[in-house]
Formats: C-alpha cells, sequence, structure tokens
C-alpha cells in the first residue's frame, strides 16, 4: 500500500510541475490557478477521496518550502550552521506568505 501511495504522490508531483498553468513557482501563482492546477491533476490520477487530495497538496506543499529552505540556506551562506532560530523566522515568514491569500 505505501509503494502504491508514493508512487501515486510521485506522479500528482510531475502532473502538477508540468501543469502548463504552473510555472515552478507558487509566489508567482494566485489561489485560484494552484486550486484548479491541483485538482486538475487530482482529476488526471483518479484521486476523489478529499483526505487524499489533502494528503498530496500538503506532502507537496512541504517539498516546496523545504527546497526553499535549502536555497535560502545556501543564497545566506549558512547551509552548515543554520540555527534553529533561523529556522523558526524562515517558516514563520512562509506559513505567512502561504496563508496570506486565504
Amino acid at each position: 500500500m505505501a509503494e502504491n501511495t508514493s508512487h501515486q504522490a510521485a506522479e500528482f508531483a510531475q502532473l502538477v510541475c508540468g501543469h502548463p498553468r504552473f510555472d515552478g513557482k507558487v509566489e508567482t501563482i494566485s489561489v485560484s490557478a494552484w486550486k484548479a492546477v491541483l485538482n486538475s491533476a487530482f482529476k488526471n490520477i483518479g484521486v476523489a477521496d478529499v483526505v487524499r487530495k489533502a494528503t498530496l497538496a500538503e506532502s507537496l506543499l512541504e517539498h516546496h518550502v523545504l527546497q526553499s529552505w535549502q536555497t535560502y540556506c545556501q543564497t545566506n551562506d549558512i547551509a552548515d550552521n543554520a540555527t534553529f532560530d533561523q529556522l523558526l523566522r524562515f517558516l514563520t515568514v512562509t506559513y505567512d506568505t502561504i496563508s496570506g491569500p486565504y
């Protein structure tokens, strides 16, 4: 079951990343367009269960935040010595940015 879930998550991520309305940067897409991209990907892989939709969307968002954190660390040359306070500040700003449109 876990292997199928992992495969479905990977397929979902590929569909989202390859969607013509998504340029790879969550910050540059409107909330309504982002929802349309996600719903299109859900439809393409046959996911109708709301819990499964939420799980896939959350994993995609976690992946995006992790990539942003890694970029932030590299940009600020703190990859080897980032502090927990820096991570908390980054997550707070990221959360505020992501949740603001809602």
